[in-house]
């Protein structure tokens, strides 16, 4: 037998330098709560993002600049290379996903 995953709607973004400015309110939400740790390095005597620290049950996720944080239907926050997410994902309306990391890279799963 064949089966077809059953399509859910999440929220996501993609992480970017300037997300802790510009991120949904959910992402700004977990932030406030210690649940997400902005990650920054010192360079030349000024903070560089370069990621985050998203808090676990059994350990930590990381993401990097450029990678997909998404909020899960249960609420669970998690962590999604720009790659895969291009793949798998696209828009509720059907437009493909828009991010530099999909350019070029086909169509993929997410245009069924």
């Amino acid at each position: 037998m064949k089966y077809r995953q059953k399509p859910i709607e999440v929220d996501a973004f993609q992480f970017t330098k300037d997300s802790e400015v510009y991120a949904p309110e959910w992402f700004s939400d977990a932030v406030k709560r210690e649940e997400i740790f902005i990650d920054r390095s010192i360079i030349d005597g000024s903070a560089n993002v370069y990621g985050c620290s998203i808090k676990k049950a059994g350990g930590w996720n990381r993401a990097k600049v450029g990678d997909f944080i998404i909020k899960e239907p249960t609420g669970d926050i998690t962590v999604c290379s720009a790659a895969v997410f291009c793949r798998i994902y696209q828009h509720i309306d059907g437009r493909e996903v828009e991010s530099m990391a999909c350019k070029g890279k086909g169509k993929g799963k997410g245009g069924k």
